[in-house]
C-alpha cells in the first residue's frame, strides 16, 4: 500500500496502544517504504527527468505501474526493508535501547509487512525471509485493483475515525 496508508496504520497502533500518538511508531510503520524505495524512486526520477514534464508525470506513474526494479541495488534494498529477518534484527536493536514503545514499533513494522504480502505482486511481492528464501505469497497490486484498494482504505478510514473520537 502507499505511504499514507502506512502511516495511518501507524497512528492507529499508537492511539490504541498507548492512548496517545507516537511520531516514531508511525515512523516505522511507513519506514520499510521509505528506505526500501529511496533508491528506486531515484532511479525513476533520473530516467525521466530530461523529459517534458508531462511526459516526465506519465513516466512516474507508468514505472509505479510496471512492479519492475530498475537495477539489482533497488530489488535488494527493497527486499531487504520488508524481511521479517530485518524486522527480527531491528527489533533486537530497540529492544537493547530499551526503548518503552517497543511492542507499539513491533507492532507498525509487522503491520507494514503483513498489509505488503496481500498487495503487492510480481517482483515486489514481500519475500518475508529475504535474504535466505525468495518465498513469498502472490498478492494482488493495490493499485490495479481498485475493489481491494477502495475496501480496505474504506475500513482503514472507518477505523481510524472511531480511534480518533473514542
Amino acid at each position: 500500500m502507499d505511504l499514507l496508508y502506512h502511516g495511518i496504520i501507524g497512528y492507529i497502533i499508537s492511539d490504541l496502544l498507548y492512548d496517545k500518538v507516537f511520531l516514531h511508531i508511525i515512523f516505522v510503520a511507513m519506514m520499510p517504504d521509505l528506505i526500501g524505495t529511496t533508491y528506486f524512486q531515484y532511479l525513476v526520477i533520473k530516467n525521466s527527468c530530461k523529459k517534458t514534464f508531462k511526459i516526465f508525470l506519465k513516466d512516474i506513474i507508468k514505472h509505479s505501474n510496471k512492479c519492475i526494479f530498475f537495477s539489482k541495488k533497488d530489488k535488494i534494498i527493497y527486499r531487504t526493508t520488508h524481511s521479517l529477518i530485518t524486522l527480527s534484527i531491528f527489533m533486537i536493536v530497540i529492544y537493547v535501547k530499551n526503548i518503552e514503545s517497543f511492542f507499539g514499533i513491533f507492532l507498525a513494522y509487522l503491520s507494514h509487512i503483513i498489509i505488503d504480502i496481500f498487495t503487492h505482486n510480481n517482483e515486489f511481492s514481500t519475500r518475508i525471509l529475504f535474504p535466505f528464501s525468495d518465498f513469498h505469497i502472490e498478492g494482488k497490486f493495490w493499485l490495479k485493483n481498485k475493489k481491494m484498494f477502495i475496501n480496505i482504505w474504506l475500513i482503514t478510514i472507518i477505523i481510524f475515525i472511531f480511534v480518533i473520537l473514542s
